[in-house]
């Protein structure tokens, strides 16, 4: 069941989940790593898109999977956007992790090119972020699967 008010996202957020959080600047990917394990949850981290992929196909030979990806919108090489394509149209049979994007902006701003993307996406979060938004962002996820509205407080 999926909470309903603030107070109630402690423990939605299940401790133990699989995170895997890309991003290409090293101190971006410690502090949102260090954020996550807040939570409670087993982190990877992969510093480009195609670490990412590498880590999402060779998880399930190694007995796991991710629950989600918190990937980088904007990453030398392939981008975020490329990532999270890639991510989509893989079809191993395997649970794909749900796809949440990290940016230094807000959804609003998202350029038109990928507005049928964003929509896609199980969820948005801004940079600089913090434990409590990664775990606002992966209720919000839920709340996606479950298609029930995301409290005020998460939008």
């Amino acid at each position: 069941m999926v909470p309903d008010e603030p107070g109630e996202w402690q423990g939605a957020a299940q401790a133990g989940m699989q995170a895997l959080v890309v991003d290409d600047c090293p101190e971006s990917l410690a502090a949102i790593a260090k954020a996550a394990r807040s939570n409670g949850w087993q982190v990877e981290v992969a510093d480009s898109a195609e670490h990412a992929l590498q880590r999402v196909r060779l998880a399930p030979e190694q007995g796991s999977a991710f629950d989600v990806v918190f990937f980088d919108e904007r990453m030398p090489g392939t981008d975020g956007w490329q990532l999270f394509d890639a991510l989509q149209s893989m079809t191993s049979g395997a649970k794909l992790p749900r796809c949440i994007l990290m940016s230094n902006k807000g959804p609003e701003l998202v350029e038109p090119q990928h507005a049928a993307r964003s929509a896609a996406l199980d969820g948005y979060v801004v940079k600089p972020l913090t434990a409590g938004m990664l775990e606002r962002a992966w209720v919000q996820a839920l709340r996606k699967d479950a298609g029930t509205p995301a409290p005020a407080a998460a939008r």
